[in-house]
């Protein structure tokens, strides 16, 4: 499924939210905006103490993610030209686990952050206590 357009945009804006200032957003307008962008959706937000309940959610049947938002991102960059790699830090950012693993915990995650728009990737539970996560809000569609 696509993701809707508010909630992209978000996430999106999630790689470098700032203020006029320059200086990364606070956590708890970032999670004003994604609150926001989703319910203008049709989805509602809700704060969770891990992506592990989402995880759980998920395999209960129930459509959902998790948009985790990070604190001390450093990405992993890919030169297409030569194919090396290389850190860049990132800083205040987010990802969207949209499935994963309970025996680790490890994510599968959307990561909106890089030069072809994002990608999909793995994450381990200290990948993600690396990133330094400030809150964890799940979404879910509203079901009528």
């Amino acid at each position: 499924p696509d993701v809707p357009p508010a909630i992209a945009e978000v996430l999106a804006a999630g790689q470098s939210p700032s203020s006029p200032s320059g200086s990364p957003l606070p956590v708890d307008l970032r999670h004003a905006a994604l609150e926001t962008a989703a319910v203008s959706s049709g989805f509602e937000l809700q704060q969770v103490s891990s992506p592990i309940e989402s995880l759980k959610a998920m395999l209960k049947g129930k459509p959902t993610a998790c948009c985790v938002l990070l604190e001390n991102y450093i990405a992993v960059v890919e030169d297409p030209m030569t194919g090396m790699e290389d850190e860049k830090e990132v800083g205040a950012s987010c990802i969207l686990i949209v499935g994963g693993d309970l025996l680790g915990p490890s994510f599968v995650a959307f990561d909106p952050f890089g030069e072809s728009g994002g990608e999909v990737n793995y994450w381990s539970m200290p990948d993600l206590e690396n990133s330094k996560p400030a809150a964890y809000l799940q979404l879910s569609p509203i079901l009528p």
